[in-house]
């Protein structure tokens, strides 16, 4: 999914009025479309980890359709009514013409939420049945289809055979690889399903679970996702507030874009974590590959931020001018420790979940986002900062303190279980 940011950006700068067109799309109408759909991502959590039989599928299945719905309809509040001018007025702080490109591009994401939400449950049933290579081979597809789709409205928009702005291609490009992606993830669920069928004695005693318990176990998973995303809006808010408002919103899409795009590979290992044996062997298996993914994937941030291999990409690909170039690559020195921390921090999500204390995750998020405020809350006060320096410390700092936080719950939650586990073990960085 976090490709879909840098492709757009790929995409909008081949197009008029590129900078207006990625702040409206980079800016506004995608992290509000993320905001919505972002509660629907621990969906995989609930397919991972619950049992199938007994009529338990059907029963999470309406249950996820239940959520789709509630976050689709509360993102059509805000794309259709005036709340969406008084957000990109007052809050966001967004210039008067992008604002109608903005609100069409946000129209057309608003069946992306409702789609993305059942595939996410789809995917967790799929990795509680061992079969994650399937996962990758939808997430490839809608890559393709998307960049496809890029690629063709970028031609017709060039060639003028179509009159649209950039966000609005963007976005019908993200709808077309969301729906493939979904119908995709329905029919290797139903392959599943049957290659998987439990037998007539394992139905006969199998219940579902009442819905108070669905969902008592889905609420603090899915406020942790929506704080969790809920940072994207936070930042771009002090972002637009600090110095260098208007280029530091046309570069932040591009800059968090592709470090997300990093972050989001530890968003996929938790459910393997929760799925995983929690044997003292295992764990440390696990722990020692979050870590080494996390210092692989900060090579490319750390190669990016360099002036010889940042510029050239930078000024080439995406056609940033020399200021945008420099705030750029400044931003990405302070976020190059994300990557690791993300890995560090799904492993101790997976952990604690893993052991029934969801809501510890929610107390992680909630001091991570006190964090990230008191950062942001400096940055504008102070306006020593370009908005884009703002965004990426208030995104570290953030994420930081949320994995503090973390260890200490997981020592206090899983130290009585596993004696290995504990601060001291967490904060080791494993032998090869």
């Amino acid at each position: 999914m976090q490709l879909e940011l840098p492709l757009a950006a790929l995409l909008i700068a081949r197009l008029p009025d590129a900078s207006m067109q990625m702040l409206a799309f980079g800016s506004l109408a995608y992290p509000l479309a993320v905001v919505a759909e972002s509660p629907s991502y621990m969906l995989t959590s609930l397919g991972t980890v619950k049992g199938m039989h007994g009529g338990a599928f059907a029963r999470m299945l309406r249950f996820s359709v239940m959520v789709a719905m509630l976050l689709a309809g509360a993102l059509s509040v805000v794309a259709f009514t005036p709340l969406f001018d008084m957000l990109a007025a007052n809050v966001m702080r967004v210039p008067d013409t992008t604002v109608p490109e903005a609100r069409l591009a946000l129209q057309v994401l608003l069946p992306v939420v409702l789609m993305n939400a059942v595939r996410w449950f789809f995917q967790g049933v799929l990795v509680q049945y061992t079969h994650e290579g399937w996962i990758g081979i939808g997430t490839a597809l809608r890559v393709g289809v998307c960049a496809s789709a890029m690629t063709v409205g970028g031609y017709l928009v060039q060639t003028g055979r179509v009159q649209a702005p950039g966000a609005v291609v963007a976005a019908c490009a993200v709808l077309c690889g969301s729906f493939t992606h979904c119908l995709y993830g329905v029919i290797r669920c139903r392959q599943v399903r049957r290659l998987h069928r439990a037998t007539p004695a394992q139905e006969a005693q199998a219940r579902p679970e009442p819905w108070v318990d669905l969902m008592w176990f889905y609420a603090p998973l899915a406020v942790t996702a929506l704080i969790d995303t809920t940072w994207e809006m936070l930042v771009i808010i002090g972002v637009s507030r600090s110095a260098l408002p208007l280029e530091s919103l046309a570069v932040w899409p591009v800059v968090y874009g592709f470090v997300k795009l990093l972050v989001c590979a530890a968003q996929a290992y938790l459910p393997i974590v929760e799925r995983s044996s929690h044997a003292p062997g295992e764990l440390q298996r696990q722990k020692r590959f979050a870590w080494w993914m996390g210092l692989l994937l900060m090579v490319p941030v750390l190669a990016c931020a360099l002036p010889w291999v940042g510029a050239p990409m930078l000024g080439g690909a995406l056609k940033l001018d020399a200021t945008g170039q420099s705030l750029a690559m400044r931003a990405l020195w302070w976020m190059l420790p994300l990557p690791l921390i993300g890995f560090a921090t799904a492993y101790a999500q997976a952990r604690l979940i893993r052991v029934n204390r969801p809501g510890a995750l929610t107390e992680g998020i909630l001091v991570a986002t006190i964090a990230l405020f008191a950062v942001i809350c400096i940055g504008v006060m102070t306006a020593s900062w370009a908005g884009a320096q703002v965004g990426a410390m208030a995104m570290l700092l953030g994420a930081a303190a949320e994995y503090v936080w973390l260890l200490l719950r997981v020592h206090t939650s899983c130290s009585m279980q596993s004696p290995t586990v504990g601060v001291l073990s967490a904060l080791h960085v494993p032998h090869a």
